[in-house]
């Protein structure tokens, strides 16, 4: 790809924040991870909702690798690959761009030097570790390759168009020709495994249902008998351990195979006011209503 398609495809669009957002669903979301990723600190939080600010934007694409829920929408810069070999920056990838580029082939890392830095040493250490995980071989480096063709860092596409006609430009190209912000789902790459561990406290769930209206991944169901939690295409946004007022719910870093766990719901009857109701503790003795008057006081009722 020369400079000049590569200055065209970075006119495309300005990044931006889809409702999506696990902050743009509930007021309860404490994700940030956007923010975290932001070297400029082009993104903030606004009456508590992420904007980016595409004046220092300069489309670096860590926000699209880091958000949990593909809600940064734009498309993710192109990375310099060679016959499948990723060519390094002095900046690792994310992560998760790595094993999504892996599953496409990318089985190798060309560097110019041999003495690797630190955080590259520590990204390789990492990625192996995940891919051992997986079932997957290491990634290989190599010192030799072909030398790749000459390109434009995001920073250079960015104050080059910026100075420029960009407007002009920017009519001709389609708006969305490039998205790719989904590209980054792993669980359409691993669907054998699932890299976070869901776990629920059946003592503390009182089955408000608020973690399956509100997961866009829909690991959460819920039927007259049963709750069917399933963690293979959750991605960690928190959202369902936000909402839930119990504290029921808890989200871990965990790669196992991917598995469906079932919580078994009972009839039963309260103690108290003696009505019939739902729970997800075979010994719960008291429906919701009667423990939170209990806990809250009479102003419940």
């Amino acid at each position: 790809m020369g400079l000049f398609d590569r200055w065209m495809e970075s006119l495309d669009y300005e990044f931006r924040i889809l409702n999506t957002c696990s902050r743009n669903q509930s007021p309860f979301s404490t994700c940030t991870k956007c923010l975290d990723s932001c070297e400029l600190k082009a993104i903030s939080l606004e009456n508590g909702k992420p904007l980016i600010h595409t004046d220092q934007c300069t489309e670096c694409g860590d926000c699209i690798a880091e958000c949990p829920v593909q809600a940064v929408e734009g498309f993710f810069p192109k990375r310099r690959i060679t016959d499948n070999v990723f060519i390094a920056e002095e900046k690792p990838p994310s992560i998760r761009e790595m094993l999504g580029y892996y599953k496409t082939g990318v089985h190798a890392v060309y560097f110019q030097i041999k003495e690797l830095s630190e955080e590259w040493t520590g990204f390789l250490e990492e990625i192996n570790s995940k891919l051992a995980q997986l079932n997957e071989e290491d990634i290989m480096i190599q010192f030799e390759i072909q030398e790749p063709e000459e390109t434009m860092t995001r920073r250079e596409i960015f104050s080059f168009w910026k100075k420029g006609a960009a407007s002009t430009v920017r009519q001709m190209a389609p708006a969305k020709w490039r998205f790719n912000h989904q590209d980054l789902e792993l669980a359409h790459y691993y669907k054998e495994y699932q890299f976070k561990k869901i776990e629920l406290d059946d003592s503390k769930c009182t089955l408000c249902k608020a973690c399956e209206k509100l997961c866009i991944k829909n690991c959460f169901h819920f039927s007259e008998t049963e709750l069917t939690i399933s963690a293979q295409a959750c991605t960690g946004c928190m959202l369902c351990a936000d909402v839930c007022q119990e504290k029921a719910i808890t989200i871990t870093d965990e790669i196992q195979k991917a598995s469906t766990h079932v919580h078994h719901l009972y009839q039963r009857q309260c103690s108290s006011c003696h009505a019939a109701f739902t729970s997800a503790s075979h010994v719960e003795e008291e429906c919701v209503r009667c423990k939170k008057m209990k806990q809250y006081g009479s102003f419940m009722r």
